[in-house]
């Protein structure tokens, strides 16, 4: 959850820097743009999980209540707040 929340953040910054970068007709506003990419590499981690082979994954939300479960192994898509516990 942390990461998201660190990927939201650098997301946002980089959103304003370039906005207010763009206005101001200031050269160099794709620097601003680089917070946006680590934010998007720091997003990958919380939403991707990966099942082994004879393992199963229960996905739980951020309440408690069951959200799927996978049975196929390999790498799969989560929304962020949701938790994998594996079994």
């Amino acid at each position: 959850m942390i990461w998201f929340i660190i990927s939201i953040v650098l997301l946002l910054f980089s959103a304003v820097i370039t906005g207010v970068a763009l206005s101001n007709n200031v050269k160099g506003a794709g620097i601003g743009l680089i917070p946006g990419l680590i934010g998007l590499l720091l997003l990958i981690p919380s939403c991707l999980y990966s099942v082994d082979v004879g393992e199963v994954a229960v996905i739980r939300n951020m309440g408690g209540s069951l959200a799927g479960h996978s049975e196929d192994a390999g790498f799969h898509l989560k929304t962020p707040w949701q938790s994998v516990i594996k079994y």
